[in-house]
């Protein structure tokens, strides 16, 4: 509620100054794997140190809250696009500062969306458009122990296809220009051949 509140502040400031706004929404990724490891209670520490980051990052020069769940929202004002993506990297950076809750290291993956008013002039559409670009970054910043979490499932889904294939990670050596190949999956028709 406060945040609508906030973002109609910014809309009028948008008609009546000509001062544009981004609208950000943040999501921690893999949250629920505290949640398990550690209970609920560590996940809503995990969420205040988050919160609070932000509001120490930026201040006074912007309204921040939590939107719903695991998101967060910011709201700023910005000359153009370009100071739009710098918020965006800010808020990647506020996430990373945030190395240990309750005596816990932690790493926090957050996903990041963000839409210029001046692109929809209405906030409805700004806040769906900051929720499209969210779950897009996500799909981009997914952690690599979520991703190998799933391998198995979308290996197998491939196993009896008709033709070999196998997925490998290449190390390369920048000195000798050596490459290393691991191979970390095979489907059957492989290991037939």
């Amino acid at each position: 509620r406060g945040l609508s509140e906030e973002a109609a502040v910014f809309r009028d400031e948008y008609y009546m100054r000509g001062a544009d706004f981004v609208r950000v929404h943040i999501m921690i990724n893999d949250f629920n794997a505290y949640n398990e490891q550690f209970g609920f209670d560590f996940g809503d520490k995990i969420l205040n140190a988050l919160g609070n980051a932000l509001k120490e990052g930026f201040g006074h020069t912007c309204a921040v809250g939590r939107h719903a769940g695991l998101e967060f929202v910011v709201l700023h004002q910005v000359k153009d696009e370009k100071e739009a993506h710098e918020i965006c990297k800010k808020v990647k950076a506020i996430g990373d500062s945030v190395r240990q809750v309750d005596g816990v290291p932690v790493t926090l993956y957050l996903s990041v969306g963000c839409s210029l008013f001046s692109e929809s002039h209405n906030l409805k559409e700004q806040t769906k458009r900051c929720e499209l670009r969210l779950h897009a970054d996500h799909d981009h910043t997914v952690s690599a122990q979520s991703s190998l979490a799933h391998a198995p499932e979308i290996f197998r889904l491939f196993d009896s296809l008709p033709f070999s294939y196998c997925v490998y990670h290449v190390s390369r050596e920048r000195t000798d220009e050596a490459d290393d190949a691991v191979i970390c999956y095979v489907n059957h028709k492989f290991e037939e051949v």
